[in-house]
């Protein structure tokens, strides 16, 4: 929903495809909470060398067009606010997680550890990967059954077979027996600041080699 006018309290609400279904059913919808969204405002046009003073610095920024609701969860809300200590100097990233596994043809294992720069703390991550029926995943964390599915726009991938989330704070992945080369996109995201890293498990046609594990 949004607020079309922000001189009156107008609010424009769609609802998502599972909200017509129950309100089709006659099944109250009960709606409990909502989650508030910058999406669609650009910083950048904030201005504190307006020649009008400070009143008007973010002037650009309240006449901008609000964007329609839209029950598209994969073009809207991807990316949610979060609050940080007052005297933080930066935005934190994820580290120690790199670009590309690359398995080759072997049967080994990878392991993700990662942590917030620059306090270097570790912490509560979800791992999305895009097809979990390549790629096998182990270590101190937990399948999540009902993961936030706003999360795959950013994988990148315009088909996912199936894609899979894990929650926890390490992550050791390995691949499955693959007829040929293919690769799986993964997604980590910090469960409490929403800030995430993408990457991207490659391996090679594998399904002739004898099991081979390998701590890399």
């Amino acid at each position: 929903m949004g607020y079309l006018d922000k001189t009156s309290v107008t609010v424009d609400a769609t609802l998502t495809h599972t909200g017509r279904t129950k309100l089709a059913a006659g099944e109250g919808i009960n709606i409990k909470y909502f989650v508030a969204s910058d999406r669609g405002i650009d910083y950048s046009l904030y201005d504190p060398n307006h020649a009008n003073g400070s009143a008007y610095y973010d002037e650009a920024i309240l006449n901008l067009p609000n964007i329609e609701a839209t029950p598209q969860a994969t073009h809207y809300l991807t990316d949610k606010l979060v609050t940080f200590d007052r005297h933080a100097t930066q935005i934190p990233t994820i580290s120690d997680v790199a670009v590309l596994y690359d398995f080759g043809a072997l049967i080994s294992t990878k392991e993700i550890i990662p942590k917030i720069y620059p306090t270097n703390s570790g912490g509560d991550f979800t791992l999305t990967i895009s097809n979990p029926h390549l790629l096998n995943v182990t270590g101190n964390n937990s399948l999540v059954h009902d993961y936030d599915k706003t999360l795959n726009i950013h994988l990148g991938v315009q088909k996912m077979d199936s894609p899979a989330s894990y929650r926890g704070s390490n992550f050791i992945i390995s691949p499955k027996y693959v007829t040929e080369n293919t690769r799986v996109h993964l997604l980590i995201q910090h469960l409490a600041t929403g800030i995430y890293q993408t990457s991207v498990a490659t391996m090679t046609e594998n399904s002739s080699v004898q099991t081979k594990i390998k701590n890399l």
